[in-house]
């Protein structure tokens, strides 16, 4: 049985790497809407999404706070 190189495959007694690895990776996802308390996040993902729309009209698209409406959005929304 050959041994894997991909690192990640690896069993280590030194987890020093791993412990810096996952000190840099940073999940964020869209807030809690109070307002759609569900498992069905169909609503909230609609929400957010007319809500980035709508900032993209009255903001323009390079808007901070519609980038971050854009995060939100396309963190709770199925992709294609």
């Amino acid at each position: 049985m050959e041994k894997s190189s991909a690192p990640w495959m690896r069993l280590s007694t030194d987890d020093s790497m791993l412990d810096q690895f996952l000190k840099q990776i940073e999940l964020k996802t869209a807030p809690a809407d109070f307002q759609l308390p569900t498992t069905n996040q169909t609503r909230h993902c609609f929400t957010r999404y007319t809500e980035f729309h709508r900032c993209t009209t009255a903001k323009g698209e390079e808007s901070n706070e519609c980038e971050r409406l854009a995060k939100y959005y396309r963190a709770l929304c199925p992709g294609e």
